[in-house]
C-alpha cells in the first residue's frame, strides 16, 4: 500500500532523500577502485599503513572510521609512484554479503560489465566462493574472508602464466 502525499511530511522526506544521498556517498568513498592513482588512494584513505616497492608496489590501508572494525584495502601498481595506476584491489574482513561484493564490482567495472558469477560452496567455513569474469577480461573473487579484485592486463598475465605453466609440465611428461 502507498502513502498519500499528504501523509508523508515534507521534513520526513527531505530528510529521506538527504540520508540516501550521503549513504551513497559514504559507501563508495570507502572503496579504492581499479584505474586510480596512488595518490587518489591516499587521498581517500590517509597515509597507508604499510607499503612494500618490490617488483610490484602494494599499499596496504586501514578503513577509517569508527564502524570499520580491521577492514583494510590493498592497493597493486606497477611503481611505486604517485601517478602509478591501480592494477589490482583486495578488500579484506569486509565479509560475505553479496549486496556488498556487488558494490565492489560495480566501483572496479570501468565502464565493461561483470558477468554472473560461479559459485561454489566452501563447506570448511560454511559460505559461498564467489568468482566473476568481466566482459573485459578482467577478474575477481571472494573466497574466504577476502574480496581480490584483478584489472584485465594482471588477468591476463594469470592466464597466460598458467597456460604457461600447463604447457610445461605436458612438455615435461
Amino acid at each position: 500500500m502507498f502513502l498519500s502525499a499528504s501523509v508523508v511530511r515534507r521534513g520526513d522526506f527531505l530528510f529521506f532523500l538527504v540520508s540516501i544521498a550521503c549513504w551513497a556517498m559514504l559507501s563508495s568513498a570507502t572503496h579504492a577502485r581499479l584505474g586510480e592513482t596512488a595518490q587518489a588512494c591516499v587521498d581517500r584513505y590517509g597515509q597507508p599503513v604499510n607499503v612494500n616497492r618490490g617488483d610490484v608496489c602494494s599499499m596496504v590501508f586501514r578503513i577509517p572510521g569508527p564502524q570499520s572494525g580491521n577492514k583494510l584495502v590493498t592497493c597493486f601498481f606497477d611503481a611505486p609512484e604517485p601517478t602509478s595506476v591501480c592494477q589490482a584491489v583486495t578488500y579484506n574482513n569486509f565479509g560475505h554479503d553479496l549486496e556488498v561484493m556487488e558494490q565492489m564490482l560495480e566501483l572496479n567495472s570501468q565502464g565493461s560489465k561483470w558477468l554472473k558469477p560461479k559459485i561454489t560452496p566452501n563447506v570448511s567455513l560454511g559460505i559461498n566462493n564467489y568468482d566473476w569474469d568481466r566482459e573485459d577480461g578482467a577478474t575477481a573473487q571472494n573466497h574466504g574472508g577476502g574480496m581480490y579484485i584483478w584489472g584485465k592486463e594482471i588477468s591476463q598475465r594469470n592466464r597466460d602464466d598458467k597456460r604457461q605453466g600447463f604447457r610445461d609440465r605436458v612438455n615435461g611428461l
